[in-house]
């Protein structure tokens, strides 16, 4: 949903066993594509492509609409595998397991939870150059350690079994998995516990803010972001939203990270109108910056305000978006209920928000009565949680 994918795998699964597991460098798959497919604008603009692979294939924030188009990407590129479905995994999944089964070495190259992701663009980046690795085979080693970790999860002794399952449930919580089935039955079972990625469907107030490194290497690993949403109402007693993404950028210009360019998109409730927005870039420094302008779409039920920021390192940046949420929201605060979903984007790290809701009228109950909120005069709710997973406040007046 906005990150590069560097691995492919194909796993055949056969009653409750796994019978085969290999994986691949994307870009083996991807040099086979014969039919030319128009990217999304923002990838042929700010990443100058022309044709639209499987490794970009990760750019709809849904991801029941990004797992079909995998394996149609797939089947176009040249795959020979009959697909019944995706699965997409993040390196903060890996860590969570590595917990478990401790360290892993590979032809000399110990993993560890601590720093896999740095060990391991190492290896597939750097190091394998060294060690007289042609460029296709580089990735190899992730399939060694694939194998391996599977192994070793398999021989878990049963006291750890529970741990294990926790530790899969988490990740699907948290979105650092994700599933997708083409049997609509299978895909209902998963996506009735949220394990699919799809934009919940909520009647309400509703955000989820989306980024999609472009060409910035991997320097969302040493990107800080903050977010807040404030809500209040206008004299005509319109209820307007403020959405501030605050970005830090603490790293340095190295072969891992640069300049973080990213196209971000707010999805909100249907209907809302952009009243204001800054921060939005034309490009990058190097580009010649310049002043952007937000586009104004509807998607999966949405409306999306969607822009161009670049950070460089060692400095901030800031996108603001002010809008008017549609007026059967009003309706509902009028009848005295109003709720907030906020959606995790799956993929990311446990960003802060900061939330603040200030009525024209007193709030007489609340949920979640977490010791989180606090609560300022008879009419204000704040709440500054991280959102490891999708959160959600409701209150009545």
């Amino acid at each position: 949903t906005g990150g590069f994918i560097g691995t492919y795998g194909i796993m055949k699964v056969k009653d409750g066993t796994i019978k085969y597991l290999e994986t691949d460098d994307i870009y083996n798959l991807d040099k086979n594509a014969t039919v030319k497919i128009e990217p999304p604008a923002p990838i042929k603009k700010y990443n100058r492509r022309e044709e639209w692979l499987l490794r970009d294939v990760n750019w709809d924030p849904d991801f029941s609409a990004t797992g079909q188009r995998a394996i149609d990407f797939y089947n176009q590129e040249g795959g020979t595998e009959k697909i019944d479905g995706a699965i997409a995994i993040t390196p903060l999944f890996i860590e969570s397991l590595l917990d478990l089964v401790g360290p892993i070495t590979i032809d000399g190259v110990t993993f560890r939870s601590e720093d896999f992701v740095r060990v391991l663009e190492s290896e597939v980046e750097m190091n394998y150059f060294q060690k007289g690795v042609e460029e296709e085979n580089r990735k190899d080693i992730i399939g060694k350690l694939t194998k391996e970790l599977v192994g070793r999860l398999f021989q878990l002794p049963k006291e750890k079994w529970v741990e294990l399952g926790k530790a899969i449930e988490n990740s699907l919580k948290q979105k650092q998995v994700l599933v997708y089935f083409v049997q609509p039955g299978m895909q209902h079972v998963f996506s009735a516990s949220n394990w699919t990625g799809e934009l919940v469907p909520y009647y309400g107030d509703y955000a989820m803010v989306v980024d999609a490194n472009l060409a910035s290497l991997k320097t969302d690993l040493v990107m800080e972001k903050d977010i807040s949403y404030a809500l209040k109402q206008d004299k005509n007693g319109d209820l307007i939203a403020r959405f501030n993404i605050r970005y830090t950028n603490t790293g340095d210009f190295t072969w891992w990270s640069t300049r973080y360019r990213t196209y971000t998109r707010l999805y909100v409730p249907q209907g809302s109108k952009l009243v204001s927005s800054s921060g939005a870039m034309e490009n990058d420094k190097i580009q010649g910056g310049g002043p952007g302008k937000v586009e104004v779409y509807d998607e999966h039920g949405k409306t999306v305000f969607a822009a161009f920021i670049s950070i460089e390192p060692k400095e901030k940046g800031e996108l603001v978006f002010e809008y008017r949420l549609p007026d059967y929201i009003k309706e509902m605060y009028e009848r005295g209920l109003y709720n907030l979903y906020i959606q995790k984007q799956p993929g990311m790290y446990a960003n802060q928000i900061d939330i603040s809701l200030n009525f024209d009228r007193k709030i007489m109950n609340y949920y979640p009565e977490s010791g989180e909120i606090q609560t300022e005069g008879k009419n204000t709710l704040k709440w500054n949680t991280a959102v490891l997973e999708d959160i959600e406040i409701r209150a009545g007046f």
